[in-house]
């Protein structure tokens, strides 16, 4: 009877030691999942309520609708992409080919040394490559294109018209946006001159008497400050990028919070085994970003260099009468994936605050 006791005894503990074993493996199994979710859950982030003001300086007229009758042209126009989104990193040169990609590790970056070259931290799927859907509502789900839906429709004096183009995941018609990946927002506005005469333009900021419309100014609000007030509390404000492309006219891309990256490279095409792409040096709008911490939340202002060899107008050539309908602008917001800023580690979900406030001028 002894010895079966201590016998007993003797193998209680590995008893205990083998479901203590499984459970192990069961914990160190659902760690490496859970820690492959966070990796891909949380390169995205929420923008439910971002606000984008347009104003026009003197000489212009600015409006959400394009129509010439309307009361409400004046010198501000707003929208809020009040459907939000959750947008992932993008890149897009022309604002009509967009390139998606993600690092696969949290404190770096997919960015691109040089041409052709790309980071040894992208995922092993390489580029994803975009065009653009034509038409919205959930019906254009062929491989390659982002689809859209209309978050805000266009009410004169009260929103800009926005719409939010999403990577399709689920393959769902007409469920666009469910629990799609957003990729950009857009949003639409139209300018004219205040005065009873067209205007022609042309596309440098030049002073030889010719006229240009320009971005003066792009102001970003709403971003968070460290306890200490020294420094953005994250990095991935530095990520935003705001594009405007007149109809008929080529896009301009603002970097408008201080310390983005001033240059990258843009994916057109990829290859998924030795992560080679098709690239292009980024073109960013001159100017310069300074940033106010004085206030109770950071404010990053985007001012245009105005030298004489700058050449960063719009490219339309002519400015409405103000007799005559609006002549239409998009304005283009995202998170910059080939900006070195642009990492797991660095995302934020809380930037319902953030107001985009960009100021147009006539020189």
């Amino acid at each position: 009877m002894k010895a079966n006791t201590k016998n007993t005894k003797g193998s209680s503990p590995m008893k205990k030691l083998i479901p203590a074993a499984g459970m192990l493996m069961i914990s160190a199994t659902m760690l490496a999942t859970s820690t492959f979710a966070w990796f891909t859950m949380n390169k995205e982030v929420q923008v439910t309520g971002m606000e984008v003001k347009a104003k026009a300086e003197k000489g212009l007229l600015i409006n959400e609708v394009a129509t010439s009758g309307d009361t409400n042209w004046d010198e501000e126009a707003k929208s809020t992409a009040n459907a939000g989104a959750t947008l992932i990193p993008m890149s897009s040169a022309d604002m009509s080919t967009w390139a998606h990609a993600n690092s696969v590790a949290a404190n770096a970056s997919a960015k691109g040394t040089a041409a052709n070259t790309k980071s040894d931290k992208l995922s092993s799927a390489g580029y994803e490559i975009f065009t653009l859907a034509t038409t919205a509502g959930g019906n254009n789900l062929s491989s390659g294109k982002l689809d859209f839906i209309q978050a805000t429709a266009a009410a004169a004096g009260t929103d800009a018209e926005a719409n939010i183009y999403y990577k399709e995941k689920d393959g769902t018609a007409a469920a666009i946006g469910d629990n799609d990946d957003g990729a950009f927002i857009k949003y639409t506005y139209y300018v004219k001159s205040s005065s009873s005469n067209a205007i022609t333009l042309n596309a440098d900021l030049t002073n030889d008497g010719d006229d240009t419309l320009y971005v003066k100014e792009i102001k970003v609000s709403g971003l968070d400050k460290n306890t200490d007030g020294d420094a953005l509390a994250h990095d991935l404000d530095k990520t935003l990028r705001v594009a405007v492309l007149p109809t008929g006219g080529s896009a301009l891309t603002f970097a408008p919070v201080a310390g983005a990256d001033s240059s990258y490279f843009i994916a057109s095409a990829y290859d998924t085994s030795t992560k080679a792409v098709t690239s292009a040096a980024a073109s960013l709008a001159t100017g310069t970003a300074g940033l106010d911490l004085t206030g109770t939340s950071a404010v990053s202002t985007w001012t245009a260099t105005t030298a004489s060899n700058t050449t960063d107008g719009l490219s339309l050539a002519t400015l409405p009468a103000t007799t005559s309908d609006g002549a239409k602008i998009d304005v283009y917001i995202w998170f910059e994936g080939e900006d070195s800023n642009c990492n797991t580690d660095n995302i934020y979900s809380d930037l319902d605050e953030l107001t985009v406030e960009i100021v147009f001028g006539l020189k």
